[in-house]
């Protein structure tokens, strides 16, 4: 049976995916799907405004999403 998904951990948080067994990333035929991607500062602490929690979720979330140095759809708006 061929394998249906790909899990996508990159170096920064390969030590947390292999303690917690947990990968952040799959990649489903032409899909990725990102999970558990806090939008915490550098020292793990929430930030209180919302759209600063947003940005820095999306900015830690992008190494998923770029692929031969060309970002995907997601990352153009």
């Amino acid at each position: 049976m061929p394998k249906l998904f790909t899990t996508i951990v990159p170096p920064s948080l390969k030590a947390v995916s292999e303690a917690f067994q947990f990968a952040p990333a799959v990649r489903i035929g032409d899909q990725i799907l990102v999970s558990g991607i806090a939008g915490v500062d550098a020292e793990g602490r929430l930030p209180p405004d919302f759209a600063v929690r947003r940005r820095t979720s999306l900015r830690r979330s992008k190494p998923f999403s770029t692929r031969r140095g060309r970002r995907s759809m997601m990352w153009r708006a």
